[in-house]
């Protein structure tokens, strides 16, 4: 494939985040990467990262890059990685000074390394007489670590903006295709709104589009890791998550799509009364029981007297649902109310963040 680089284009993608309304493992996959296959309802929410792309003939310094998309760092953190078959450098550029939980990794562990490199390796591109540099640069909102998949998210970004920026004019369906081999939730990222998904999150099997609910985030300072809770599912099961198969795994399957589809329904109905018991995360168990302090925080949440609570993902972020009809102003009041709490009964660290499930975007405006 001939290159048709857009040179010397801002290009600003905002990444957004998302939380987990139903999620349960179904069982092992016999793969190496120690994948489990999943049955959850996402749904995406406006709080997100912003993820700027500028592809360059020359190479710039980190800071020249930041002026441009007039990022106010008060110290740069950068590093590149070399794709010597396409004759292409790609710099990761992030704020230096940061909170732990906003940093972002400048080398090859960097999720939007990695989609960079799944993506031209799908692609038949014709090496480049000239280095072509791709500059990445991050304004993170998004905690790392906490389940709301922004990882996930800011690799979905790049391959959307890659797709644009280099005309490949791939369709949804291959880029899905190329998400699905960077990592979990990474196609839905490039998706959005609200999805029933299987396998690892890759496979979706039914699309909502339900008015968008407010929501407070709460999130503890503090990672989870994902392998972690996933390897100790199996000790909080009743059947072998290695062996399970046939009628018993089909019962399993249908069981878990059908609690699922009713919170859909229910998010679709504005039934709020409902939504709370209908909640569920299966690594809640598994990482309530290392996390002492997640347990500790969901309590504190519903003896506050919020009940629609639940963690997303493999945490270590909870989130508390509230009525779509409810106020501005009451919303709000809830957000101070939680925030107080959280800081006085924890630390003022923990970041308590009031937004909203949103729509999917169309897919031929993703970037206009």
């Amino acid at each position: 494939m001939e290159a048709n680089i857009i040179y010397n284009k801002p290009l600003k993608v905002n990444s957004y985040a998302k939380i987990n309304l139903f999620l349960d493992v179904i069982k092992k996959m016999p793969d190496p990467q120690g994948y489990h296959e999943i049955i959850t309802l996402f749904s995406s929410i406006d709080l997100c990262d912003y993820v700027h792309f500028y592809v360059s003939k020359i190479e710039h310094t980190a800071d020249y890059v930041a002026k441009i998309f007039k990022l106010p760092y008060k110290k740069t953190a950068s590093g590149s990685i070399f794709l010597a078959s396409e004759n292409i450098k790609l710099i990761i550029v992030s704020e230096d000074d940061t909170e732990k939980c906003f940093s972002v990794p400048c080398d090859s562990l960097n999720t939007v390394a990695i989609a960079v490199k799944k993506l031209f390796s799908h692609v038949p591109f014709k090496k480049l007489a000239e280095t072509a540099y791709i500059y990445v640069l991050f304004d993170k909102k998004v905690p790392t670590g906490a389940g709301l998949g922004g990882g996930s998210s800011n690799a979905a970004a790049t391959l959307k903006a890659l797709n644009y920026l280099f005309d490949f004019n791939y369709s949804q369906e291959l880029l899905m295709a190329i998400a699905g081999r960077v990592g979990a939730d990474v196609a839905f990222g490039l998706k959005g709104g609200a999805i029933l998904a299987e396998g690892i999150g890759e496979k979706f099997t039914a699309f909502y589009d339900f008015n968008p609910w407010p929501l407070v985030l709460v999130y503890p300072n503090f990672e989870v890791s994902s392998r972690d809770a996933y390897n100790n599912v199996k000790n909080f099961v009743k059947y072998d998550l290695s062996s399970v198969k046939g009628e018993e795994e089909a019962r399993i399957r249908a069981v878990a799509v059908a609690r699922a589809e009713k919170i859909a329904s229910l998010m679709g109905d504005g039934g709020f009364a409902e939504i709370g018991p209908n909640l569920y995360n299966k690594l809640e168990e598994p990482v309530f029981a290392r996390k002492h302090q997640i347990r500790d925080l969901k309590e504190a949440l519903y003896l506050m007297g919020y009940k629609n609570v639940m963690m997303t993902g493999s945490g270590s972020s909870m989130y508390v649902l509230f009525d779509p009809r409810e106020t501005p102003e009451a919303l709000n009041a809830h957000f101070e109310k939680i925030q107080s709490e959280m800081h006085r009964k924890y630390s003022k660290t923990y970041k308590v963040i009031l937004t909203k499930t949103r729509r999917a975007v169309p897919w031929e405006k993703i970037l206009s």
